[in-house]
């Protein structure tokens, strides 16, 4: 598996990708990452083949985790680990912010495993569930 920055001629896939996973479009949100510096993509590819992504915006020193998602296929077997880690360690920041829902069980394991720690809810903010905010300082 190969970790590394997207290029900008992955959007498609990278769209095509969120779609699969998460059954939305969301189509400025996706011209906006292609043309804000900001913005910084990475991709875990296998045979050719972008098998998860993930989105971070930078602005200053502050970091936020946008977006991550893996293929179905390929969840349990550490690749989100892997492309996380990959992120963090090539992008420079003091803290990164990140917001999940109380009920997305993997997602919490995912970010306390690189680092992430609980610092406030949201209460029913994704309907029946709370949002979990998180930060992860940098320590180098």
């Amino acid at each position: 598996m190969e970790i590394r920055s997207s290029r900008p001629d992955e959007l498609q896939d990278i769209i095509t990708l969120h779609k699969q996973i998460f059954d939305e479009n969301n189509m400025i949100f996706f011209e906006n990452l292609a043309s804000k510096p900001y913005y910084k993509t990475f991709v875990a590819e296998r045979q050719g083949q972008i098998v998860a992504y993930c989105i971070i915006s930078i602005i200053d020193d502050q970091a936020e985790l946008i977006n991550i998602g893996t293929q179905t296929k390929h969840r349990g077997q550490g690749v989100a680990k892997q492309l996380l880690a990959y992120a963090i360690n090539n992008l420079q920041f003091k803290k990164m912010f990140l917001e999940v829902s109380t009920n997305n069980v993997a997602a919490i394991n995912l970010y306390l495993s690189v680092g992430f720690k609980e610092i406030s809810r949201r209460k029913k903010y994704y309907g029946d569930y709370d949002a979990i905010i998180m930060e992860k300082q940098k320590t180098c």
